[in-house]
This record gives C-alpha cells, structure tokens and sequence, in this order.
C-alpha cells in the first residue's frame, strides 16, 4: 500500500493508475466536504469532478509541504467558493433524515437534527473550522491550509465556535 505522497509522486511521473487510486480514495471525502459549502450534492459532485480535472491538468502544482488531503480541499474550497459567487440564489440545505442512519430512535434523529442546525448556523468561518477538524479529521494544520489562515486563527476559531455553540443551547463538537 503506498503513501498519498507516493501516490502522488507516481501520478506525477504519469502513473494514470496511481491517479485513479487517489481519486477512489478522496472522492468520498471531498465531494462531502463541498456538499457543506453548496448545499447540494449534484452541485457538489461537479465541483469534486472539477477539483480532481484540475489537478489532473496542473499535476506539479503541488509541493508536498502539506497532506494531499489539505492540497485537494483548498483546490474543493476555491472551486465552491467561486460556484457560491456566481449561483447566489441557491435554495439553503433542508435538513432530511438522510443525514442520520435509520436506526436511530426519533427523539435521537431530532437532537441530531437541532444539533447539526445549531452548527451550521454559525458564521462560516467558525462552521468550516470546526467542521474540518472534528468530523473531517483533519488536524489544525491541514485545516488552516484549507482556509487559507494559520494554525493559531483555525484553534481560536474552533474554540469560539465552541464557546458559541456552549452558549446557544450546550451543543459540544
């Protein structure tokens, strides 16, 4: 089993295989990180398409002073981000039971459900902070090259958005 670094370095050299694994293996993870951004996940899906063509057509632009997973979603983010600008009346994301497993009793699906509104209604800078960092993974540093701010900005974004979520109803991330 190879590194994504290794991955990467294989698709570099033109290892067309090497680029399917690392599509196969972030695919997932990227197109859910946009379905956050754009509240849909046909919209989502393209702009994951388009992350991976471009990163498919600029294969040297990443410098390995990252993890893969930071570099393809600050390449997700500008994608979303520039798709919010020119689609400004997108109808926000219904909340459906689709976001919790079917097992889950009622009384678990609604607290889910309040839960999950009270987060993504924070301002979007302390929602993405949080969001990369306790459901994504990812650790301070991977999330501040995804946003674009240091490591100090993302723990102090991530700890007022707690302190929000604390004083808006108890919720705890």
């Amino acid at each position: 089993m190879r590194t994504p670094e290794e991955l990467y370095r294989a698709f570099q050299k033109g290892d067309r295989e090497a680029f399917a694994e690392i599509v196969a293996t972030y695919r997932e993870s990227v197109i859910h990180f946009l379905y956050r951004y754009v509240s849909n996940l046909d919209d989502a899906e393209d702009l994951a398409e388009d992350t991976f063509v471009a990163v498919l057509e600029h294969p040297h632009r990443f410098r390995f002073s990252c993890s893969l997973r930071s570099y393809l979603f600050a390449i997700a983010r500008n994608k979303a981000l520039h798709h919010l600008r020119k689609h400004r009346n997108i109808v926000p994301l219904e909340y459906e039971e689709q976001l919790v497993s079917p097992t889950v009793s009622p009384e678990e699906r609604l607290i889910f459900k309040e839960q999950l509104e009270q987060v993504l209604g924070l301002p979007e800078k302390y929602r993405m902070a949080l969001l990369l960092t306790a459901v994504d993974g990812l650790s301070y540093a991977e999330a501040a090259t995804v946003l674009g701010v240091n490591e100090k900005q993302i723990k102090n974004l991530c700890y007022r958005a707690r302190q929000r979520l604390l004083a808006e109803g108890g919720v705890t991330v």
